[in-house]
């Protein structure tokens, strides 16, 4: 009996040493995450806001030069078309979801692409 209490013992000391330590480290655990900037400065159509019309507004059946009759007669495919005051004066709405939500039966724009734009009408729509 003494021999089975001596064992059963050891065998929990062997089993609290190797399971009860560990080395992991603070960082790997708990990393810092990661921030994700939008940068809203300078705001240009060519190089900021056509990509993301190009990505989400002006594709197939909607705001592109072809098919422009069908989508409101807006084309958001080009600065000329982007910048008539019909766009400027309801685009913010409408990627916002309080006008007429767009892009339609879509989902809503990330905030970033929102910012862009709203950043690129207020610092005068540039080119």
């Amino acid at each position: 009996m003494k021999k089975i209490i001596i064992a059963a013992i050891s065998g929990l000391g062997i089993f609290l040493t190797t399971t009860g330590c560990y080395n992991d480290k603070y960082q790997d655990l708990y990393p810092t995450p990661t921030v994700v900037t939008c940068d809203t400065a300078n705001m240009s159509f060519a190089t900021n806001i056509l990509p993301i019309f190009n990505d989400k507004c002006a594709t197939t059946g909607c705001h592109t030069t072809a098919d422009k009759a069908s989508a409101g007669n807006i084309d958001l495919s080009n600065y000329a078309g982007a910048t008539t005051v019909r766009v400027k004066n309801n685009i913010l709405d409408d990627i916002n979801f309080t006008g007429n939500p767009m892009p339609q039966g879509g989902t809503k724009l990330d905030d970033c692409s929102i910012n862009k734009i709203t950043a690129w009408i207020h610092q005068g729509c540039k080119n």
